[in-house]
Order: structure tokens, then sequence, then C-alpha cells
């Protein structure tokens, strides 16, 4: 997300973070500001959180859409098959 980077375990049946990774934090001495050090930390949380929710928006607009059966669907059939094998 812009120049953060984040690693995460998506739990897919659940749609729930099993792991995650923030980026480095900017306090190098976080016991001198707590404050400041937590909200930094929330920061990265809700930017996380915007995310999934826009790729599950993105998700369902084309779950939802009348050709999901007729074109969506056998492409998503074939990147599935081309990547496990």
């Amino acid at each position: 997300m812009g120049e953060n980077e984040y690693f995460l375990k998506l739990d897919t049946n659940l749609w729930a973070i099993r792991a995650l990774k923030t980026p480095q934090q900017m306090k190098e001495h976080p016991e001198e500001d707590l404050d400041g050090h937590f909200l930094e930390k929330m920061y990265f949380l809700e930017e996380v959180f915007a995310c999934l929710d826009a790729l599950y928006g993105q998700f369902l607009s084309l779950r939802l859409n009348p050709d999901w059966d007729a074109r969506t669907k056998p492409l998503l059939k074939k990147w599935y098959h081309e990547n496990n094998r």
C-alpha cells in the first residue's frame, strides 16, 4: 500500500487474518512516546483493513455480475489449474 509493505496470511474460508507483519515503525524508542507508537500501529492496521475491504468489494462486483458464469469463472478455473500443478 503506497510505500508501506505488509505480509499477511489470510484464511480464505473465514476471510480472517491469521498472521500479519506491518512495516517497521518509525519510532526508535517507543517507550518515550507510547501514544505515537500505538497510533502508528493503528494506522498500519487501518491501511490493511481498507485494502482487504477494497479487494472484497472488487470480488463482489465480479461475483454478482451476470457474466460471472460465462466469463469470469472459466478464467479463474484456468488460472487455478495452471498454477496448481
